[in-house]
């Protein structure tokens, strides 16, 4: 009931926002990063609301599930050359699972998928053809996609829509007995068409780290439909019918997917996302951290030349100094952050021009931000560092 009244008195205190715009300059995704994803599918969260100026309380959601994902640097990528990052998935095939690593791309128009890279693997078929000799090896192969599709577009603002295709592809060999196959090479190719509608904007609380509600967030509300057709291949040629029946395939399946995703400014991922099946939320997908994402609109009480700090770059277990002229002086918390916005130091002093935070053994090398803020709260300055 307490939460319940304080989720209240925010939403009815917080005023109605400006409509902004997403760019790549405040999107900042990394080229390495850990991403942590928060779930829900449990029974009965309600569809969100569309249009201008919105209020989405989605604070109670129950988290079911964290999915930690880690993306590494894909700049140097010899073939994937226009690509970010790289993070490691698995894509479904006839209910198996063929391991590839995603390649993501960012640029002026958009954040979009660059390809995947298929590693090679073998799985028996006797579960799904009943004969032990029966098999499918999928082929490590290197997949540009053609086409694309923006899940982001630059710049993105209330009612702008986009759409795009693009095309995949899984190589594999296949072994069938009831086809006298044996080691047969074949292909599947996965036409992927998308919409966007930034359909809403306004207010969105989500379900922090610890189980309570995050303050409340400016962001953009995205409807997507999403369709994949899927169509198979042997020799060359379109898969026989007796192949496709004898391992429970579709010539020209198509799978469609109807979600919102939510996105705000200077955080490098979504939100929350909201899958939908007919009306009724099938699953939930939120990033907590996104409160804390460093905005570029925050107006300072003093310039950051006011503000010196060493040394920098720094490496992990040494102490950051940090002096502030004296007219800047007063009870001071200083952060050290990562660039998804979580929190990796702290430390708070009063009435000093001279700050030591220590930099904690073992935090990885990167980037950081250091957010230093007054006695009251306020973000009175910003710096960026190199952890080495």
């Amino acid at each position: 009931m307490n939460r319940l009244l304080i989720v209240l008195l925010v939403l009815i205190s917080v005023p109605c926002m400006a409509q902004f715009t997403v760019t790549q300059s405040n999107f900042p995704r990394q080229a390495t990063f850990v991403d942590t994803v928060l779930s829900s599918n449990e029974a009965g969260i309600p569809l969100p609301t569309e249009g201008a100026n919105q209020v989405w309380d989605y604070s109670n959601l129950n988290t079911n599930n964290t999915t930690v994902t880690v993306h590494t640097d894909a700049t140097a990528n010899p073939v994937f050359t226009d690509a970010l990052n790289s993070y490691q998935d698995d894509v479904d095939f006839m209910g198996l699972a063929v391991p590839v690593t995603i390649f993501e791309a960012i640029d002026p128009s958009g954040f979009h998928f660059d390809g995947q890279s298929v590693s090679e693997i073998n799985y028996p078929l006797s579960s799904i053809t009943l004969n032990q000799n029966d098999s499918i090896k999928f082929k490590a192969i290197d997949d540009i996609y053609v086409g694309r599709i923006n899940p982001l577009r630059f710049p993105c603002t209330y009612q702008v829509n986009w759409a795009g295709t693009q095309e995949k592809r899984i190589d594999f060999s296949l072994t069938l007995a009831s086809a006298s196959l044996t080691q047969a090479p074949g292909y599947r190719t996965s036409i992927v068409t998308d919409e966007r509608d930034v359909v809403g904007y306004g207010k969105l609380l989500i379900p922090d780290f610890n189980g309570g509600a995050t303050d409340t967030m400016d962001v953009l509300q995205i409807k997507v439909y999403h369709q994949v057709e899927d169509s198979f291949y042997l020799t060359g040629n379109p898969a026989p019918d007796s192949v496709l029946t004898a391992l429970s395939l579709t010539q020209g399946s198509i799978k469609r997917d109807t979600f919102y995703v939510f996105y705000r400014a200077d955080f490098s991922g979504s939100v929350l996302e909201l899958n939908v099946l007919g009306d009724t939320i099938t699953s939930a997908h939120y990033r907590p951290q996104a409160v804390n994402a460093i905005g570029t609109g925050i107006t300072e009480k003093y310039n950051l030349s006011d503000m010196k700090y060493y040394p920098n770059p720094i490496s992990a277990g040494q102490r950051l100094n940090i002096n502030i002229q004296d007219g800047h002086i007063g009870a001071h918390q200083v952060m050290l952050m990562d660039m998804l916005g979580r929190q990796v130091s702290v430390t708070t002093l009063a009435n000093q021009t001279t700050m030591q935070l220590e930099i904690p053994g073992g935090t990885p090398s990167g980037m950081y931000v250091i957010l230093t803020t007054d006695a009251t709260g306020a973000v009175v300055g910003r710096i960026k560092l190199q952890v080495q």
